[in-house]
């Protein structure tokens, strides 16, 4: 089993945020679909095996939210489809948690098991785990992007963005 864990600030209180969590279902699954694809353009996996070969198709399961001290935690179960067994499965948990008054981390604590058995472990090793990561920071770029665009920065005020570049 190999842990992942990232997480991103938004400019935006937490209760804005999580009134958000109710339409989760229509936006944050295809967030994860289009971050599975970035992923699998770095691993390049289109233009090596051939177009079809590989899944290009990922499936996400939203659970409900629970609270968690001042937090909101959100499970998520993500994972590939058409070839499953080529693929890890991740179970993960994304976590709503306020910064002050103003702003927002976005955590997502995880774990998969990288797929045929000691070989995939040593090509996570090698390759794999730096796509999964960079897979799990694009969808945390999609979610906190998302969030940014359907919540308005309050009037008048100047929000900093602690996103980075």
């Amino acid at each position: 089993m190999v842990l992942i864990h990232d997480f991103i600030c938004i400019g935006r209180p937490v209760s804005e945020v999580v009134a958000l969590l109710e339409t989760r279902d229509t936006w944050l699954v295809p967030l994860a679909s289009s971050a599975y694809h970035e992923g699998e353009s770095l691993l390049g996996a289109d233009r090596a095996v051939g177009p079809g070969v590989v899944s290009k198709r990922v499936h996400m399961t939203v659970g409900p939210p629970r609270s968690r001290s001042d937090s909101l935690v959100v499970p998520i179960h993500w994972e590939a489809t058409g070839l499953r067994g080529l693929f890890p499965v991740l179970e993960a948990d994304l976590e709503f948690s306020p910064l002050g008054h103003a702003a927002t981390q976005l955590s997502l604590w995880g774990s998969y098991s990288p797929p045929l058995d000691g070989f995939g472990a040593r090509l996570d090793r090698l390759v794999f785990h730096r796509i999964a990561e960079a897979t799990v920071r694009s969808f945390l770029d999609g979610v906190a992007r998302t969030i940014r665009e359907a919540v308005p920065s309050p009037s008048g005020s100047t929000t900093v963005d602690l996103s980075g570049p």
